[in-house]
């Protein structure tokens, strides 16, 4: 018996996140992702992003207390949507990053 192939790979995982102190009021119910009603609104104070070795992000995590809008029957803490990349971020993401 012989070894025709030994391969090893190493993957490095990023994790960065970035807290804010008055952040925008965002709908999250607005946008390709979205997955609440319209007019859900959130207070943004939370920026989470994840990518492997060199590679660029490609989503950021938004999240933040819930403060009013369409969804007020609404029992959730914290409400979150994802912006991808792909379909290009809000400015003051932008202005962030």
């Amino acid at each position: 018996m012989r070894v025709v192939t030994d391969k090893h790979r190493e993957v490095v995982r990023h994790f960065r996140t970035i807290e804010l102190e008055d952040g925008p009021t965002v709908d999250v119910g607005e946008g390709p992702t979205a997955s609440y009603f319209p007019g859900t609104l959130i207070v943004a104070d939370r920026l989470k992003q994840e990518w492997v070795g060199d590679a660029e992000p490609l989503t950021v995590l938004v999240s933040g207390p819930y403060v009013g809008g369409r969804g007020d029957t609404q029992t959730r803490d914290r409400y979150e949507i994802r912006y991808r990349a792909v379909d290009g971020y809000p400015d003051w993401i932008k202005n962030i990053l």
